[in-house]
């Protein structure tokens, strides 16, 4: 889990958000990252189990 953030208390400078929003995308990105690698782990289970089916089929026959 991630640390909770506090909040920003309002600024009239730009910087500050531009920060922030640095920051946020950054963690966009992670989180996408972490999401395609999931996906691809996901789908290499899918090609074993299937695999693993069709071995056992074969071992019945």
């Amino acid at each position: 889990m991630s640390p909770q953030r506090e909040q920003p208390e309002p600024c009239a400078s730009g910087t500050l958000l531009d920060a922030q929003i640095l920051r946020a995308q950054g963690e966009v990105r992670r989180a996408q990252h972490a999401l395609d690698a999931t996906g691809e782990r996901a789908a290499a289970l899918a090609v074993a189990a299937t695999e693993l089916e069709l071995l056992r089929r074969e071992q019945i026959e």
